[in-house]
């Protein structure tokens, strides 16, 4: 990644990257992150202070940017001020945007279905023979999504309340 044309800053931040072992492409997107920070900046972005990286938040909230998307740009900023700058004070009061959360990812549902990064699925580890197929995998997962979504039926009986 390195080129004749490459600014200190940004060579000092690439070896930084390097040095953790950053994959190339975690690389490219941190330095485009900070890239689109510096051209809202109108200057380098060592130059840059608490304020100027709360402006730029706002900036990606107010333009419909997603959480993810802003939440990124954060984290490339937080490796700039804290690693590369050694500057942690410009970050510590930014905060990372909410995600909303998806139910598809919660861990109960995560124990029925096979993982992608596992070499063997999980019904085969558990004796592929035995009933269980990536199907019956799935219509589990379903029914526990169906079942964790269903509204809760109102008590039977009224709550009483001594005021006595």
């Amino acid at each position: 990644m390195t080129h004749a044309s490459v600014s200190p800053l940004r060579q000092r931040l690439i070896d930084d990257m390097t040095i953790r072992h950053f994959a190339p492409r975690t690389q490219q997107a941190s330095i485009r992150a900070i890239r689109r920070f510096s051209a809202f900046l109108g200057a380098s972005p060592d130059q840059a202070g608490f304020e100027e990286v709360r402006r730029y938040q706002l900036f990606l909230s107010e333009t419909g940017a997603s959480p993810p998307t802003i939440n990124h740009a954060v984290t490339a900023l937080r490796f700039l001020f804290q690693v590369t700058l050694h500057r942690p004070e410009i970050m510590q009061q930014i905060p990372f945007v909410p995600e909303p959360h998806n139910a598809w990812a919660s861990s109960e549902l995560r124990l029925v279905w096979p993982s992608r990064r596992r070499s063997t699925p999980c019904w085969r580890r558990c004796g592929g023979s035995s009933g269980w197929s990536p199907a019956s995998a799935r219509s589990i997962l379903i029914e526990r999504f169906a079942r964790a979504c269903a509204p809760r039926p109102a008590p039977s009986h009224p709550i009483r309340i001594d005021t006595s």
